[in-house]
């Protein structure tokens, strides 16, 4: 009987590893399906902020801190 191996299927553009916060909203928006321009409306950025957050280049502003732990359910910055 040959074997067969079953793993999930990555999904496109998904964080192998979550590196900062971008990380983590990127994650979450694909898991929701949302457009980035959808996410920039709940939080009150603009899209070229969240494309920013996500690839790393700028990290938010403590403003923004607390609508992106709604938005993600949890609170991915670490403990000082």
């Amino acid at each position: 009987m040959p074997l067969r191996f079953i793993a999930p299927i990555p999904k496109p553009h998904y964080p192998k590893q979550f590196k900062h916060l971008g990380d983590h909203l990127r994650a979450k928006r694909i898991d929701r399906g949302l457009f980035q321009k959808e996410v920039a409306a709940r939080i009150g950025v603009d899209t070229a902020t969240v494309t920013n957050w996500e690839l790393g280049n700028t990290e938010p502003e403590e403003r923004f801190i607390p609508a992106l732990i709604r938005f993600l359910g949890y609170n991915p910055l670490p403990r000082e």
